[in-house]
Order: C-alpha cells, then structure tokens, then sequence
C-alpha cells in the first residue's frame, strides 16, 4: 500500500508492518484506521506466517503489500518483513488495533525534531473498559512512559538504520517486544507519544485479565532470565495449539 498525503502529494517516510496470522475478522479496521490517517505511511507490509482464513487476500485487496513468510512467529515475521520495507522509520501494527488519525503524523514530527531518538511507541487504550483492563492500561503506561519499556500493543516503532547498532530487530517468535525496547534502551530512551491505539484486549476478554496477566508475567520474567534463548520454548509456551500446527507443517 504505497500511500500520498491528502494534502500535499508526499507520503511520509514512516512504513506501517503488521504481522499477521489468521487475522480476516480483524485486520480490515486497522487498515481503515491506516488509510484514514491525516499524514499517510509510505507504504504498508503486511508479513502473513501462513494464513488460511482469507487475511492475504483481504490484505491485498485493500492494496497493501503481502509478504509471504517462511515460518509463524511473530518476531521472526516482522524481522523478514522489515528486511523490504523501504522507509527511514517502521510503526508495527497489531492486526486488532486502531490506530488514531494523527498516529503517522505524531511519529513523523517526533522523528523529525528528535534526530537522535531510536524509536519508541504511541501508548494503547483497550476497547473493553472494565475495570481490570483499565489497571492493565495505567501499568503498561507508566512502564512505558518512566521506564522506556513497551509492547507490541503499545503500537512500537523504531529508526531500523539506528537499531542495528544495538543487534537490530528480534528475528524470534516471541517476546519480541519486549527485546525490541530493551535493545532501544541502548541507543537512548525510547519515547512515549501518547496518540493512543486502541486494541482489542481479546485474550485478557477471552481467558481473563487477571490469568492472562499472570501468564505474561511469568513469561517475561522467564525471558528476562534467560533472553533469546527462551523465546522458542516461551512461544510453545503461550501458543500451544499453534505449535501444535506448525509441527505438523499446517502452520
């Protein structure tokens, strides 16, 4: 999806990557989300690890760019993904996010008039406001905000060249994210716009906010312990019937 700005003809130096997996139902309101934006992306990749509930197809009739990935995992679809975009800065897009209309347009300016930043990420809001997930929110911002650490909900983006000094991006299944903003912490502190994304919250909705809360943490403290080592077993881990699939060569 190679995109001009409405009003000036000129896309913004800004790709947008989702990594993708059996998203159908959820991807079209991210990609409404990106043509809606004030300041387009200049293009959009969408990595697909193999989907086959019509997400490609979607993809590609909404006219983004479908790479074909060789495996599933999500870091190591970004990371293959990330090796064609073409732009000075990457926004990664969950499929079940909506990105506010000024998202490319705040990241552009952040960029801009902070040269030596290395990225950083937008902030989130749940679409569900129950009680629990607001505690969630408040303790992802507050991470985020004082201590430069995000995740993928967060709407995370990052200067590739500049990230290549501290190993480049995560080519690992999971905890992506999380390896993502330590590696930014290295180059410098990793900024919090606060042009929140709103996401769907669909496993803390679906097994509960405090169980998948505790899930998480676990993992990532597992992670933090044992680094990129642990990231194949972590994603067997949270994604077992996919494994399961991707074992029998399904997925």
């Amino acid at each position: 999806m190679a995109m001009a700005d409405r009003e000036t003809g000129a896309a913004a130096d800004i790709s947008v990557l989702v990594p993708v997996l059996d998203e159908a139902v959820s991807l079209g309101d991210l990609l409404a989300s990106i043509a809606s934006q004030t300041r387009s992306p200049r293009e959009v990749l969408v990595a697909d690890g193999g989907s086959q509930d019509g997400t490609a197809e979607l993809a590609a009739a909404s006219g983004a760019t479908v790479i074909r990935c060789p495996r599933a995992g999500r870091g190591d679809q970004i990371a293959y993904a990330l090796a064609k975009a073409q732009s000075a800065a990457v926004l990664v897009a969950h499929a079940d996010m909506q990105l506010s209309e000024n998202a490319i347009a705040t990241i552009e300016k952040w960029l801009s008039r902070n040269p030596d930043s290395p990225g950083g990420c937008l902030g989130h809001r749940f679409a569900a406001r129950t009680f629990g997930l607001r505690l969630v929110e408040l303790a992802d911002w507050a991470r985020a905000r004082f201590q430069g650490i995000s995740y993928g909900d967060q709407a995370q983006f990052f200067r590739p060249a500049a990230l290549r000094a501290a190993g480049g991006f995560p080519a690992q299944p999971l905890m992506e994210d999380l390896e993502l903003s330590l590696r930014l912490r290295k180059l410098g502190k990793p900024a919090y716009l606060g042009v929140l994304a709103t996401v769907s919250g669909r496993r803390f909705l679906r097994d509960g906010w405090w169980r998948t809360l505790g899930l998480n943490r676990r993992l990532r403290a597992a992670y933090r312990r044992g680094g990129p080592a642990l990231a194949a077993d972590l994603y067997r881990r949270y994604y077992p019937k996919r494994q399961e699939l991707a074992d029998k060569g399904q997925a």
